[in-house]
């Protein structure tokens, strides 16, 4: 990097994309745990939904390239079957449904 602001910030890009890329890896790792066929394979693409101001970001940190943004290393395998998709505002809904249905349990 020419400058210092450019190294932090690619540094922490890189670190996003890493950290991002893990929590993904345990999610995949979790649901596929719950929906194998016979064969043990995934039945179907499992769908990651980002949100919020800085999901457009994450999602493109995401992306087997990582969109270019910063160099993945070459070691690092991601997981496949993935659709992932960013909505800016589904936080809002879900956690006013997760309260909803919680305040009709009680």
């Amino acid at each position: 990097a020419k400058d210092t602001e450019l190294a932090m910030v690619t540094t922490v890009c890189s670190e996003l994309a890493c950290q991002l890329r893990n929590i993904v890896k345990q999610f995949a790792a979790l649901v596929r745990g719950k929906d194998t066929n016979a064969s043990g394979k995934p039945q179907q693409k499992i769908n990651v939904v980002i949100t919020g101001g800085d999901g457009k970001l994450f999602k493109s940190l995401l992306q087997p390239d990582a969109s270019h943004i910063v160099s993945v290393e070459p070691d690092v395998v991601f997981p496949d079957n993935l659709d992932i998709h960013f909505h800016k505002t589904y936080s809002h809904y879900g956690i006013g449904l997760l309260l909803h249905e919680k305040c009709l349990q009680k």
